[in-house]
């Protein structure tokens, strides 16, 4: 479910088996391990939708509800929406730059997304980005790109333009968990519901450097001047953690 927890302890399906390895370190239970992994990363909290900034066209529109952020086409063509938050999970030392990802560190984002309908002429996007307009992935970011029904892995490097990887088609009305692994000038790894779809191994298609500004943006947009159903997207607030 959207927005759902996941609860630590003894009553937890995700209790760690004995003596699992972190890392080189051995644990003996699952709040050890937990300990170890705080231990090891920066920014260990979701990126919250609340506050965030629209940006709509045409009879688009978006919500926040709770932990989750909805957007909608509404029924006229080549309409958008969408939604863009500063986070300040991944830090530089310096508070003025607190939307300040480094990209010369290893990092995981996780969301989970649900989309009502698909069409041909729209597409979803979900990205870490410097842009504050709806469109392709800009200068050094990651993300997914949803055209159509094909998921496909969006990354930015040096190489200077958006590199797409498709990853899978997707079902109309799914609850997707969406992890994207990033490390440093070697890969980004897209899974899917904890399944591995797409890697990007290009390391000018993979983004580095600690460059200012940046936002979680979730968007659709309808490009063709066709289709007047209202198309609906839903995202929770995504985990973005980031090693020290």
């Amino acid at each position: 479910m959207l927005g759902s927890s996941l609860q630590i302890g003894a009553q937890s399906p995700y209790k760690w088996v004995q003596n699992p390895d972190w890392n080189g370190k051995t644990v003996s239970n699952t709040f050890e391990a937990w300990r170890q992994i705080l231990g090891e990363m920066s920014g260990g909290r979701k990126a919250l939708w609340v506050p965030s900034t629209q940006v709509v066209s045409g009879s688009g529109s978006t919500t926040v509800v709770e932990e989750r952020c909805d957007i909608s086409t509404g029924t006229t063509t080549e309409s958008s929406a969408g939604r863009y938050s500063y986070h300040g999970t991944m830090l530089d030392g310096s508070v003025t730059n607190i939307s300040r990802p480094n990209w010369d560190k290893k990092s995981v984002f996780q969301f989970e997304i649900f989309i009502a309908s698909f069409n041909a002429e729209t597409k979803i996007r979900w990205q870490i980005t410097q842009a504050l307009t709806i469109g392709d992935l800009a200068a050094l970011g990651l993300g997914v790109e949803i055209a159509g029904s094909t998921l496909k892995l969006a990354s930015y490097g040096a190489n200077a333009a958006q590199a797409l990887l498709t990853a899978m088609t997707l079902t109309a009305s799914t609850v997707y968990t969406i992890r994207i692994e990033h490390d440093p000038a070697s890969a980004i790894r897209l899974y899917v519901s904890n399944v591995l779809k797409a890697t990007q191994s290009t390391v000018g298609d993979i983004p580095s450097g600690s460059p200012a500004g940046y936002v979680t943006f979730f968007s659709i947009l309808r490009t063709g001047g066709t289709d007047t159903t209202g198309r609906d997207a839903y995202v929770n607030n995504p985990w973005i953690l980031q090693e020290i």
